[in-house]
């Protein structure tokens, strides 16, 4: 058991006649690929979403609460919530700063982790030593190249956490 979180990339394609060329030529290259071509919806809206997941973390309780103070609005709401670009930059930029100085208390405070997290300060202090800047650079390695890819400038990010 524990937190398990999770970053999906989401890219909407459809074949409308109005939709630009390339546009509907992806949406039959996609459905041709998955094996469904050809497809004519039930309700006749033409129209699929390709999902990809793009990352994830495991009892990272800095990045979710992150989250959800940045993205949730401070509600844990346990659903798939929709994460902007400039979101996600913010936090690959704020893991960038504290993993200079690696200071806790400034981590502490910016990037706080949840609340009567541990039982004890030998716990906390475990986490400290053996996570938390861990799961600073995890975000680092799957977001930065992610972010950096011109190709997913148009894909939406939703992200999911359960417990």
């Amino acid at each position: 058991m524990g937190l398990d979180m999770d970053l999906y990339a989401v890219k909407y394609l459809d074949d409308f006649k109005s939709t630009p060329p390339a546009q509907r030529a992806a949406f039959r290259k996609v459905i041709a690929a998955v094996g469904i071509a050809p497809f004519k919806p039930h309700d006749s809206i033409p129209s699929i979403a390709v999902k990809l997941h793009v990352a994830d973390w495991k009892n990272a309780y800095h990045i979710h609460r992150w989250i959800v103070d940045h993205v949730q609005d401070g509600e844990d709401t346990r659903q798939e919530t929709e994460v902007q670009r400039e979101q996600l930059q913010e936090l690959v930029a704020l893991c960038k700063r504290l993993l200079k100085k690696k200071d806790r208390e400034e981590a502490a405070e910016l990037l706080p982790l949840l609340d009567d997290l541990f039982k004890t300060e030998d716990e906390e202090n475990y986490y400290w030593e053996e996570a938390y800047w861990w799961d600073l650079k995890a975000t680092l390695r799957q977001l930065g190249p992610l972010l950096d890819n011109p190709k997913l400038n148009a894909w939406e990010f939703y992200y999911h956490a359960t417990w």
